[in-house]
């Protein structure tokens, strides 16, 4: 991306703006503008538009894989694992039938690069009848946030995507299904309206800028043979029954189903609650990370509760 100056007279009102502006132009046309508070345009804040007008309106989610161990950098609260790791990126999607310059970069954009802390998630199929319509709807929403909220698309037929439904607990019944996500805080959003139109988009993306919307927070059901095995399973809506019951001692496990490391300490878990399944003072669990929110922990990560600790 090429940068100018100018303090020509004629410039600014061949472009029809005023001094002490910013503007971005994509094949000699304006198509960003504004005017800079106090003639200045903070680093971040010129960073954020550059790298926001590399990507086009609507980014395709895509994964790359590497195993090692790192600060994961995928959708999901920054996690410390050794397993494999989601690089968000994104690429033209093929055979979409939409228009492929205006649809997305052509070139490949790591997801975090961008300094927008707003994303936007749109998880529908994208072979499916109804998609052009949808990514229309889409697009058309996506150009009146640009720079506050990034607009991803996520193709529900790509099974490499399995993880990021995990996490956003999407089912096939839920497409097309669109959440936003603040990446600093880890809170999710679900776009109240089932269906994805111009107006339901900016709608929901404007309450949630305004601070309206309301988190969602997700649990599953309590399993009804939660407690028949020796080790029990918690979920969201009976975590804190247990973990703060006085009569007894509970060791939990945390752990998310995709993590090899969780599924061989899993293994020793069993053991373990074979081991004290006789014990009515002691409890050996586990959470499943994926099926409700926990933005501080470690993976595979263990936690015990005290009885004469047990605060909340």
């Amino acid at each position: 991306m090429p940068f100018g100056m100018t303090v020509s007279e004629d410039v600014c009102a061949n472009y029809g703006v005023q001094r002490n502006s910013l503007i971005v132009l994509k094949k000699g046309k304006p198509v960003h503008n504004e005017v800079l508070e106090d003639g200045k345009q903070s680093k971040l804040g010129l960073t954020r538009l550059i790298k926001t007008f590399t990507l086009g309106l609507v980014t395709e989610y895509n994964i790359e894989v590497c195993t090692f161990h790192c600060i994961s950098k995928t959708y999901g609260r920054r996690t410390e694992i050794h397993a494999e790791r989601d690089l968000g990126s994104y690429s033209a999607p093929q055979g979409s039938g939409a228009d492929v310059e205006s649809f997305i970069s052509q070139t490949s954009v790591k997801i975090f690069d961008v300094p927008v802390e707003n994303h936007i998630l749109l998880f529908t199929p994208m072979n499916s009848e109804p998609f052009n319509e949808i990514y229309e709807n889409y697009q058309s929403a996506a150009a009146e946030f640009r720079g506050k909220i990034l607009f991803v698309l996520v193709d529900t037929n790509e099974a490499r995507n399995g993880r990021i439904f995990e996490y956003f607990r999407i089912r096939d019944i839920d497409v097309p299904a669109v959440r936003i996500l603040n990446l600093t805080s880890d809170a999710r959003y679900k776009m109240p309206a089932d269906e994805v139109t111009v107006e339901n988009l900016k709608e929901f993306c404007q309450s949630y800028l305004n601070g309206k919307t309301k988190k969602h927070l997700s649990s599953e059901e309590i399993p009804q043979d939660w407690d028949k095995m020796p080790v029990k399973v918690l979920v969201g809506k009976n975590f804190n029954s247990i973990i703060f019951n006085k009569t007894m001692t509970v060791f939990v496990m945390f752990y998310a189903p995709w993590s090899h490391e969780c599924r061989k300490l899993l293994l020793i878990w069993d053991k373990l609650g074979e081991q004290y399944e006789s014990h009515k003072d002691i409890m050996i669990a586990k959470i499943d990370v994926t099926s409700c929110r926990w933005g501080w922990v470690t993976l595979p990560s263990s936690r015990s509760s005290l009885p004469a600790r047990a605060t909340r």
